[in-house]
């Protein structure tokens, strides 16, 4: 029984891909994000975003996901790619974070600040590690650096459909890498350590 887990887990792991290609064709600055988006991919190749003391009060419910034609009509994807698809719409820059503004929490419902996420990813490991980090912003500043590695798959023949998600914290007073996480966005997500050369290719992006 532990050989067959180890041999799944092996299997899941070299699912997930181990080499950065962080290509993107414009900047969107944000007041809470700048997103570097892919007209290929149709969707974020990394956000960026600094937090301290994220958290607050404002209500998610009444928000959703926008199209707002920022990129032209066949470059960003819609509400109706992921209808009835089975993935979330998977933020990025996390709309908690920015919860003590409504007007900034808002503005994280764009779909250049999302990706297709699995469910079981999207509301699990994803969500605990967006949890954690709004605890480590309680006592330092933080940059945040979301990083997807795109495969083959497309959602509606259209949006790239992420392997795995990674994500990045810095401190931003001592510029310490404090967490790096990779994470197989499939129905069976499973954490993995994202080696040197991811990590140097984002802080590259990234600078601090």
């Amino acid at each position: 029984m532990i050989k067959h887990k180890l041999i799944i887990l092996l299997v899941v792991l070299l699912n997930c891909k181990l080499v950065a290609q962080i290509k993107y064709d414009t900047l969107i600055k944000t007041p809470a994000y700048n997103s570097y988006y892919s007209y290929l991919y149709k969707a974020p190749v990394l956000v960026s975003y600094k937090l301290y003391k994220g958290g607050g009060n404002c209500s998610r419910t009444e928000n959703h996901f926008r199209f707002i034609n920022t990129l032209g009509f066949e470059i960003e994807a819609k509400s109706k790619d992921y209808a009835k698809s089975g993935y979330d719409e998977g933020h990025m820059a996390n709309a908690e974070d920015f919860a003590s503004n409504c007007v900034l929490e808002e503005s994280t419902f764009r779909f250049y600040n999302a990706v297709p996420q699995t469910p079981e990813n999207n509301r699990g490991i994803w969500k605990r590690y967006e949890a954690e980090i709004r605890k480590l912003s309680q006592t330092d500043s933080l940059l945040v650096v979301c990083y997807n590695h795109f495969g083959a798959e497309k959602l509606n023949s259209r949006i790239a459909i992420p392997d795995t998600n990674y994500k990045f914290v810095y401190s931003l007073t001592t510029h310490e890498l404090l967490l790096s996480i990779g994470v197989c966005n499939n129905t069976l997500p499973t954490e993995s350590k994202p080696n040197k050369e991811i990590e140097g290719d984002v802080r590259k992006m990234v600078k601090h």
